[in-house]
């Protein structure tokens, strides 16, 4: 099952890397159906990754499980092997949410955690996080030597994904580095980009136009908004709770979210 949710993850950043807004919502549906089927805190935490991580993509750090949001709060949640993943979607966030200080105080716990485990690929990441944080504090040298120290450690095997999911704001840095570096390589790392940026924007416009709800759907959610549970919304409009639930749970679907609290949160920010 585990395998079957990383699969599908690595689906879902195939699909924005297409600008393929149904094949990365199917995959996130069938995460979560994974993950009601299995029905175990293991598994359950690995989905909650998968989805962490592909809002995250979106730029989305708002309605993340309550567990990724601390370092400690990861190492009380998972096995020592699956941490380091959590952490990176922890920095991804602290990024997100600008919170840069932090982000630079996790720096001699994660190359500690990349040597013990040899896990170049959290050092990579981590690398990229830097280097947009010094971007947006206008250090372009100390910039610019991060995205050096990343593509010095992914350039041999050709790792680019990395630096293509944050293209949009290294892009120009990497363009002014790659004489450096292998030119093919350096071609073929910003030309993913380039097609990163294309489909991730394509994704992002589906997302704003998929959000119109059905009328029966646009009644229920209403009442959610309004804070009616199930149970008062299936009274005041005579169907039963598990129809108000079902219904409530294809809302969440066409909005993108994964529970009731995101998918108020989105409802409210398209209706104003």
């Amino acid at each position: 099952t585990s395998n079957c949710i990383i699969a599908e993850l690595t689906l879902a950043r195939i699909g924005i890397l297409r600008g393929d807004e149904a094949l990365r919502l199917a995959t996130v549906q069938n995460i979560r159906h994974e993950m009601e089927q299995a029905r175990q805190v293991a598994l359950t935490r690995v989905g909650e990754l998968s989805l962490a991580h592909l809002d995250m993509l979106l730029g989305k750090a708002d309605a993340l499980p309550d567990w990724v949001r601390s370092v400690p709060a990861i190492k009380r949640a998972l096995y020592t092997v699956t941490q380091p993943h959590a952490v990176m979607l922890h920095s991804m966030m602290l990024l997100l949410k600008k919170r840069r200080a932090d982000l630079y105080a996790l720096s001699d716990s994660i190359m500690h955690t990349v040597r013990v485990m040899n896990y170049p690929l959290l050092a990579v990441y981590h690398h990229i996080f830097l280097a947009q944080a010094a971007l947006e504090e206008k250090r372009g040298d100390e910039a610019a030597a991060q995205v050096d120290e990343a593509l010095r450690i992914a350039l041999p095997d050709r790792v680019y994904l990395p630096f293509a999911e944050h293209g949009e704001t290294l892009a120009p840095l990497l363009e002014k580095r790659k004489k450096n570096f292998a030119p093919e390589m350096m071609r073929e790392c910003l030309a993913l980009c380039a097609r990163w940026a294309k489909g991730a924007a394509a994704v992002r416009r589906e997302l704003g136009a998929a959000v119109a709800l059905t009328p029966r759907q646009e009644e229920f959610m209403r009442l959610a908004v309004a804070g009616e549970t199930n149970s008062q919304i299936a009274a005041r409009l005579g169907v039963s709770s598990d129809n108000v639930n079902k219904i409530l749970r294809s809302a969440y679907v066409r909005l993108g979210a994964r529970n009731r609290a995101e998918a108020v949160r989105i409802y409210l920010s398209k209706t104003g």
